[in-house]
């Protein structure tokens, strides 16, 4: 688990900076762009809770009941139709707005955000529980 000072979250990869103050609990990496998706590197992903059930709640939503029916596999459903779209730039910068933050999952609890920041292969995505 990262660090973080007593009122902002902080995430050692991902979208850091659009985690709310107000988060109990955040998530975030940096995936590759492929295909019309994304993949997630073990290494490139980090966490941050305020307590333990925060965490463990966080989590939960992100992976789902079941193998791949999370809130992460849903962003990754939004990533595909955002690249489909051409509102997302791929691995060679086509398509898209470089460097808008798109709204990739939110079902009340947990949100989830990802822009590619112009970086022609990468997206940083972040997720938290809201407060």
């Amino acid at each position: 688990m990262t660090t973080a000072t007593e009122t902002q979250p902080r995430l050692a990869w991902g979208l850091t900076h659009a985690v709310p103050e107000t988060a109990r609990a955040a998530w975030g990496a940096r995936a590759i762009i492929e295909g019309e998706g994304y993949g997630l590197l073990p290494d490139r992903q980090s966490v941050w809770a305020a307590d333990p059930e925060s965490k463990n709640a966080l989590i939960a939503i992100l992976n789902g009941p079941g193998t791949g029916d999370g809130a992460i596999q849903a962003s990754m459903d939004a990533v595909k139709l955002l690249r489909q779209g051409g509102h997302i730039c791929g691995p060679n910068g086509e398509g898209g707005d470089k460097s808008e933050e798109h709204l990739l999952f939110y079902d009340g609890e947990v949100k989830i955000v990802g822009n590619t920041n112009a970086s022609f292969g990468y997206i940083y995505i972040a997720a938290w529980l809201e407060g």
